[in-house]
């Protein structure tokens, strides 16, 4: 098991550009203690493609992890977390009212009557909508079939697939590009692109870590050294203007560890004689079995030539609550000359966040100990902030998250009726295709 804590150093700023390599003072949180029956955090949201979550054309600075299941089951509760169960609903609703409009409208264009519309809940929880027309009667009576034509009865039993699959390209044009709805005049007026000035925290996991230093609004402008304000390699000029999202995703998507930035971060000039007085029992493969205190130390590393050799000590609570004060170095050529540069030993699953706060304009470096999955998980960022106060600042995730839904269960539900099953749509596509006759031309002569 691995421990979760935080460490967060703040300063109020009073310029528009903060400068993050010289802090003038620390407010440091006490991490979270690990004890024997803790539980960890359990991440309750999930993190979906952002607004206009297009790949940037320039995104060769960061690795992409191939996904060895493409397909996936989406099941609340066990493949998504349950907290999306009404979204879920919502959409699976939504995708059957449309499957069946699209019947009955096909029944009426062809002058067909309708014989029922109803709405049932099939258990536990799964809605279903049904539409029947007198096509579907031609099994009980035996003049039913004679009173429709096989291509109207096409039309009627393929209409719905059709709507399934309209609908599906609809919510994929608002949800993931083309005719962008958030990006049109329309989306403007309510939501701002904030693409140059960072990603905006829309929501934190209610059990994560993270919710006491994060809140709704703020903005995170640097994750282990890569920058999420607009320019820079991953930056791109061909139209996808959520470059600040897209970068937050694919980092804490990556299988490796915080060295993949896209330059070195930089470290702390430190007294070398001080730094040389710490233990190392913290330090990765030290020590294994120490038992921590409720403070647990950070590992730190000396930041020499390659040549050199580097020595890991652990900083304590107290240490680490000065380092903010010091000065920024990459190597000990930016630091005094009896100073040393230290920087995180890696291998500690620390992740190092920069953000600025919504309400105070402070800025706020956090250093986050877990996987990147599970900040990835506990944190969801977007490119657009709300322009009003009234328009929660998770509005436009739940809105992606829904159309999501919408494009999966609409082309789920487009696929098992094109299934031969019965009492689908599938079962009278293919009856109807089996016995169809395009022109009856003893029937036209007569």
């Amino acid at each position: 098991m691995g421990k979760m804590y935080n460490l967060s150093f703040t300063l109020k700023q009073t310029s528009p550009a903060p400068d993050y390599d010289n802090l003038s003072y620390a407010a440091f949180t006490a991490p979270r203690q690990l004890v024997k029956r803790a539980k960890l955090p359990t991440p309750e949201t999930i993190s979906y493609p952002h607004p206009a979550g297009i790949q940037s054309n320039r995104s060769t600075d960061l690795k992409k992890e191939a996904d060895p299941m493409p397909l996936q089951l989406t099941i609340p509760g066990l493949t998504i977390p349950l907290s999306t169960l009404p979204k879920f609903l919502i959409a699976l609703i939504v995708s059957q009212i449309i499957h069946e409009v699209g019947h009955a409208f096909a029944a009426a264009m062809n002058s067909v009557s309708l014989q029922s519309v109803g709405f049932y809940v099939l258990f536990p929880l799964i809605p279903v909508c049904y539409v029947s027309t007198l096509a579907q009667c031609e099994k009980k009576a035996s003049g039913c079939h004679d009173r429709l034509t096989h291509l109207k009865n096409l039309r009627v039993a393929t209409a719905g697939i059709w709507h399934n699959l309209v609908l599906a390209s609809v919510s994929w044009l608002a949800w993931n590009g083309g005719f962008n709805l958030f990006d049109s005049s329309l989306g403007r007026v309510f939501w701002k692109d904030i693409n140059n000035n960072g990603a905006m925290v829309a929501r934190v996991a209610e059990m994560s870590t993270l919710r006491p230093h994060l809140n709704p609004r703020d903005l995170v402008v640097q994750i282990d050294g890569i920058s999420l304000q607009g320019g820079g390699s991953l930056y791109s000029s061909d139209g996808n203007d959520f470059v600040s999202a897209v970068r937050w995703d694919s980092y804490l998507s990556q299988a490796g560890n915080s060295s993949d930035s896209s330059e070195p971060l930089k470290g702390w000039c430190f007294s070398d004689a001080e730094f040389q007085k710490f233990p190392s029992e913290c330090c990765p493969g030290s020590n294994p079995n120490i038992t921590r205190a409720v403070q647990f130390p950070v590992c730190f590393q000396t930041r020499k030539y390659k040549q050199d050799p580097s020595t890991n000590r652990c900083l304590d609570y107290e240490q680490v609550t000065k380092l903010a004060s010091h000065q920024r170095c990459k190597t000990n050529v930016g630091c005094f000359k009896k100073d040393t540069c230290i920087q995180l030993t890696p291998g500690q699953n620390l992740v190092l966040i920069r953000t600025l706060a919504f309400k105070t304009g402070a800025s706020n470096t956090i250093l986050y100990s877990g996987s990147r999955d599970l900040l990835r998980q506990e944190v969801n960022v977007t490119s657009l902030m709300p322009r009003y106060a009234f328009i929660s600042p998770s509005l436009i995730l739940n809105i992606h998250e829904t159309l999501s839904f919408l494009i999966s269960l609409s082309l789920g539900l487009a696929f098992v009726n094109l299934l031969p099953i019965t009492n689908f749509d599938g079962s009278a596509i293919y009856q109807l295709l089996l016995l169809f006759k395009p022109f009856n031309i003893k029937g036209r002569l007569s």
